[in-house]
């Protein structure tokens, strides 16, 4: 439907603008017989006349594919007519500041937002990694109870118990720099995931800009 409307639209548009091409068109011809315009100037005219009337009959045919299309959709019958109702109004309309759509396209985009979650995520493993250079300290404590009896009389309370705990504290000097490899191979990730989820930003930042210039 909007499409047939715009259709009309655009027909109403060439048809006007032939009428003004026209209307020049004749005006260069009067001149050029009173010796006032050259070759050139009607040779171009009457060029931009006879290019716009193509763009004319193919905005028709367009209009008339389209009809034919909303009539079949409608369940219409093809020989009745069908003209649409309405109009395209130009309404204005005062466009949010750019900073605010920035920031909203920066915060609610998915897809900059998982690569935020990758770039934390690695960022952690970087830290998980540098653990193995800290010593690991262990806690463990055990509790146990016993209690005998022959007669299954529990109230003698012949009961014993213990109570243990245990510290365990271990340091690795040297592990064949394997640690230190891990640490790098994580901190390379990071920074490409990084390198990455700031040009997924920038990319976002100017597609918003983009957009608002072209509004």
């Amino acid at each position: 439907y909007y499409e047939i409307l715009y259709t009309e639209k655009v027909i109403e548009t060439l048809r006007e603008q032939l009428k003004q091409l026209k209307g020049h068109l004749e005006a260069i011809k009067k001149r050029f017989n009173e010796g006032l315009e050259s070759d050139f100037s009607l040779m171009r005219q009457d060029v931009e006349v006879s290019n716009i009337e193509p763009e004319i009959i193919n905005a028709e045919k367009t209009r008339e594919l389209l009809v034919n299309a909303m009539k079949i959709f409608l369940v219409i019958p093809q020989e009745d007519e069908f003209i649409p109702e309405g109009k395209f109004e130009y309404r204005t309309r005062m466009l949010p500041d750019i900073a605010s759509l920035v920031e909203k396209a920066v915060d609610r985009r998915p897809d900059l937002a998982a690569e935020k979650l990758r770039t934390r995520t690695l960022e952690q493993f970087v830290g998980m990694e540098k653990s193995g250079f800290w010593p690991n300290l262990n806690l463990t404590t055990n509790y146990e109870s016993t209690q005998q009896s022959d007669d299954f009389d529990f109230t003698k309370r012949n009961r014993s118990e213990s109570f243990s705990s245990a510290v365990n504290l271990t340091w690795t000097i040297f592990d064949g720099l394997k640690t230190n490899a891990r640490v790098k191979q994580a901190r390379a990730r990071f920074y490409q995931q990084n390198l990455l989820t700031t040009t997924k930003e920038d990319s976002v930042i100017k597609e918003v800009k983009d957009t608002h210039h072209a509004v």
